[in-house]
């Protein structure tokens, strides 16, 4: 999905590996109906939400190493994901099943640094969004990554009273910042021989 957006942003991607993250502690807006609110809180009990910030709503890559060349992963199995197993689901998204992909993940990090800059500069609620990572998995073509804020129905700009808010999302940076650190351990572990320029 890329309403925010209004396109698609895979078009200009030969073969799009996907990634899909649903974004902060909190997964509701002051707008919804209480038994609504109800299960939202409790699904970001119940998952990465809650611990890191952020959940996978799903993964579509390019891997040779899985039976149909990609490796999936649907929202109902991304809730059930946890601290130790969405690191799996990171590894698996950034290899295409013989090497792992360490320009793409140098250029998500940058990106993502950015994005952390501007989300602490901004006062307002990015309630349900999600973090849209796309990239080039056609090895013939250069390294080309895309990252969107997509889903803007359910953002705030002030409190249900009407106040205007003090400090930044705590809870989105919370996701931005696990999940700079995630690809921060990725590349430490990246064998001396290799390049990321």
């Amino acid at each position: 999905s890329t309403q925010s957006t209004g396109e698609d942003v895979t078009l200009k991607f030969s073969q799009p590996s996907i990634l899909d993250l649903k974004m902060g502690t909190r997964q509701f807006s002051d707008r919804m109906s209480s038994e609504k609110i109800a299960r939202k809180k409790q699904r970001t009990l119940d998952t990465t939400s809650h611990s890191l910030g952020l959940r996978v709503a799903a993964i579509k890559s390019y891997n040779c190493s899985q039976s149909d060349g990609f490796y999936d992963v649907s929202k109902l199995q991304g809730r059930d994901l946890t601290e130790t197993t969405i690191l799996d689901a990171f590894r698996m998204f950034f290899t295409d099943g013989l090497n792992t992909q360490y320009q793409v993940i140098v250029q998500f990090l940058s990106k993502i640094r950015k994005i952390i800059e501007l989300t602490e500069k901004v006062y307002l609620r990015l309630y349900c969004c999600s973090l849209l990572l796309v990239y080039e998995s056609d090895p013939t073509l250069p390294v080309r990554t895309d990252i969107r804020i997509i889903d803007f129905a359910e953002f705030q700009t002030c409190s249900e009273d009407g106040e205007s808010y003090s400090e930044p999302d705590t809870g989105f940076l919370l996701g931005l910042r696990n999940l700079a650190s995630i690809l921060e351990n990725f590349l430490s572990k990246k064998p001396k021989h290799l390049t990321t320029g």
